[in-house]
């Protein structure tokens, strides 16, 4: 998933170093702004693939981010507290994905990538499959790095999927069942999406990779049952999303400034909303009616709230250096040698992706490097959340949008429909709920106490909303019309990956432990 600033390749002149490449992809997608129909026919598919009671893929069942009905939150919960076990696991940003007895996670280790499997009761480790790289991705960002997406289970074999070699499948005792070698893309923070399965179907997005589509592998072998080109789609970090509505089910996925609709009969395209945000991070969640999606990049931001979105919530730049990019530079150079070292910034987005806007990697940005960003126009696109209604065709931004938001939308956690609210977590802790029939918001962009960045997607369960920080923290929400903590809990820790609740459990992963939390007697 895209984590911070929008790419800057490495040049050797230095010269407008980080507006080349924005300019370069945006272009692209302006001008081919209608990707091509699948050619091949899909296979009836379902998404009831694996038992209400795993969590069998990223958001688990369906991609929704609720638990299953009667799941639990063990309250309360943390470092000392309800504690099963905790087990020390491999760097990666890999949510947990269960099934049965089992929890499949992946990591890496120097080139080595990993994929693994713990034991659910104890937190034992029962197998690790290693394989070396095939070739090097880009992590400019320091939460990136080659074990993002999240695993898939249908309940008799697991999937793995990695940028810099391709697809695993293996038995639940990891078993390697067969593997798909793909072409390693050239994305600046990674690979983010994570496979799903439908029926006897692994779906894959690859906009952005050397063959830009949409791939539908068979689980059996591997092999290409069909493909979706995907012409003008440049990078994207999101999830494939499969819409059960009232009037059928649909393939959805987001892409460069448009959400779009696939038949899973056919693979024909059913409707495409366009003008959404240039690069993308977040999944769309629907009910029978409407199919919400959000993104916010920083490219589709400008002026202030573009030079804000760099820098601490908590930190007052003046009106003239949010305006002026010579004073915002001078605000930085604290020692004012005409460069602005990593150690001299704040922890911030500027910091995490310092290499990004590094771009003659001298170890420090200068006025060449950071200027740019701060004078450049707004990228095509809109940071923007739509509401669309079933039963559309063909282009339905007009005819189908129910209503639109464009404050507070989400830069990479997916937003989170439960108990009829719809829930959004932007990166300083900002929190929207809102009316999902009319947009109306209960309550809006206000402040949970960690004002970090928020790259896990809220999870509901049985009238809880659990959301998890950047720096570790924890809040549990009551799913209410005003924001309501009845939980709040520091981990040493970071959390990146998305947390699973299934039972009375619950799984979550923060930089280096794997934990387990369930309510226990006496506590």
């Amino acid at each position: 998933m895209i984590r911070g600033w929008s790419p800057a390749p490495a040049c050797q002149n230095n010269e407008d170093i980080p507006v080349r490449l924005f300019i370069a992809l945006a272009l692209t997608a302006w001008l081919l702004t209608t990707p091509a129909s699948a050619q091949e026919k899909a296979a009836s598919v379902s998404t009831d693939s694996a038992d209400s009671a795993d969590w069998p893929q990223f958001r688990g069942p369906g991609g929704a981010s609720s638990a299953a009905i009667g799941a639990k939150l063990p309250l309360p919960f943390g470092p000392e507290q309800n504690v099963l076990w905790k087990t020390e696991v491999p760097k990666g940003f890999s949510s947990p994905c269960l099934s049965g007895d089992r929890i499949f996670l992946t990591g890496w280790e120097g080139e080595k990538l990993i994929a693994f499997a713990l034991d659910r009761t104890s937190g034992k480790t029962l197998w690790r499959y290693a394989v070396e790289r095939l070739g090097e991705e880009s992590y400019e960002h320091r939460a990136s790095g080659p074990a993002m997406p999240t695993a898939c289970t249908d309940g008799e074999r697991v999937f793995f999927y990695f940028g810099s070699y391709g697809v695993i499948a293996t038995d639940l005792d990891g078993k390697p069942v067969w593997e798909k070698k793909m072409p390693v893309p050239a994305l600046p923070f990674g690979t983010g999406t994570s496979p799903i399965l439908v029926d006897d179907l692994l779906i894959l997005g690859r906009d952005g990779c050397p063959e830009n589509a949409i791939l539908a592998l068979d689980t059996k072998s591997g092999d290409t049952r069909w493909s979706i080109p995907r012409s003008g789609f440049i990078m994207s970090y999101t999830t494939p999303y499969v819409w059960q509505n009232g009037t059928r089910r649909e393939l959805v996925v987001a892409g460069s400034r448009m959400l779009k609709s696939y038949d899973l009969q056919k693979g024909d395209p059913l409707w495409e909303v366009t003008n959404t945000a240039l690069f993308v991070c977040p999944s769309p969640v629907g009910n029978e009616q409407m199919l919400f999606y959000g993104a916010w990049n920083t490219m589709n931001a400008e002026g202030r709230e573009r030079i804000e979105s760099i820098i601490p919530p908590d930190f007052e730049l003046s009106d003239d250096e949010a305006a002026d990019g010579e004073r915002f530079f001078d605000r930085f150079d604290t020692n004012d040698d005409g460069k602005i070292e990593k150690a001299e910034l704040p922890p911030s987005r500027a910091k995490d992706a310092f290499q990004n806007f590094d771009g003659n990697r001298s170890g420090a940005l200068e006025k060449t490097e950071v200027l740019p960003f701060m004078s450049m126009g707004r990228m095509p696109g809109r940071n923007i959340l739509v509401a669309v209604k079933a039963g559309g065709s063909g282009d339905v931004s007009e005819s189908h949008v129910a209503w639109t938001r464009q404050r507070g939308i989400p830069y990479v956690a997916s937003p989170l429909l439960h108990d009829n609210r719809l829930y959004l977590i932007k990166a300083g802790g900002e929190i929207s709920c809102l009316d999902p029939a009319t947009g109306t918001p209960h309550f809006e962009r206000v402040r949970l106490p960690d004002h970090g960045e928020y790259y896990a997607s809220p999870i509901g369960v049985d009238g809880y909303v659990l959301i998890c920080s950047e720096p570790g923290r924890a809040f549990v929400l009551k799913a209410s019309d005003e924001l309501e903590i009845v939980h709040d809990v520091q981990f040493d820790q970071e959390i990146l990956a998305t947390p699973a609740v299934v039972g009375d459990r619950l799984y979550l992963r923060t930089e280096g432990t794997m934990w387990a939390f369930g309510a226990q007697s006496g506590q």
